[in-house]
């Protein structure tokens, strides 16, 4: 069975699916012996791990699919997953990342419906493109 066919089977189980988030192989690791099915390889913990700083759209593809390489590798029976941010550049890009990952043996990817690049305050932080009515 593989590895989409095996996480559809886990979420028709009554009950909640719980992920916890991985970035490596150690937390993948820890994350099966704690007894878990299932991970998600977390783009904002792999940015802290790997940058040192929040998730500010500065990973690339290449280094979340050598961390999903590594999660998998450390924890092959894990159900993962993965980040794929917002597909990294345009429709073709989605679909290298989405093919990418699933001949990787990722069980799932989360692609984000989002305008890229982000448009950041001097703080860093996402600017707020809400309208003010008045």
């Amino acid at each position: 069975m593989t590895p989409p066919d095996r996480l559809r089977a886990l979420l028709a189980e009554p009950g909640f699916v719980t992920m916890p988030a991985v970035w490596d192989g150690l937390s993948a690791r820890l994350t099966a012996a704690a007894g878990f099915k299932t991970a998600f390889l977390s783009g904002s913990c792999c940015a802290a791990s790997r940058l040192g700083g929040p998730d500010l759209d500065l990973i690339s593809f290449g280094e979340m699919f050598d961390s999903f390489t590594m999660v998998h590798r450390a924890a092959p029976e894990l159900l993962v997953l993965a980040d794929g941010d917002h597909g990294y550049g345009n429709a073709m890009n989605v679909q290298r990342t989405v093919r990418a990952y699933g001949q990787a043996g990722a069980a799932a990817i989360l692609i984000e419906d989002k305008i890229t690049p982000r448009a950041l305050t001097a703080a860093g932080k996402p600017a707020c493109r809400a309208r003010r009515r008045g």
